[in-house]
């Protein structure tokens, strides 16, 4: 269910977050995701309409290979832990799929 609500929300947009240009908690959790996991694709998505504090993140990488779901979750997890922590955000749904699983999706 989660999937494909999400995957409804992430084609109808097309941007990286409901606001025209992503803020700056957004901005700090794509860039931390992009160098400590090199996903070969990410969306970084502000569900809370601009105030972010709930986020959505569909992140695909060649780091999950051969990890159980629940590790893959952790490891993202872990990587904006200071900012769940701290309280900037609320909410964080994750969805992570290895290249191989999510290739026949895009498609």
């Amino acid at each position: 269910m989660f999937r494909k609500s999400f995957l409804k929300i992430a084609n109808v947009l097309t941007l990286r977050s409901f606001t025209a240009k992503p803020g700056p908690i957004g901005t700090e959790i794509t860039e931390i995701l992009t160098k400590e996991l090199a996903p070969v694709h990410l969306e970084v998505i502000d569900s809370s309409n601009g105030s972010e504090s709930h986020f959505r993140v569909l992140i695909v990488s060649e780091k999950f290979n051969n990890l159980p779901l629940i590790k893959c979750h952790r490891l993202v997890t872990d990587l904006v832990k200071t900012k769940i922590d701290s309280g900037a955000v609320h909410a964080f749904s994750v969805e992570t799929l290895t290249p191989n699983k999510w290739k026949p999706e895009k498609e």
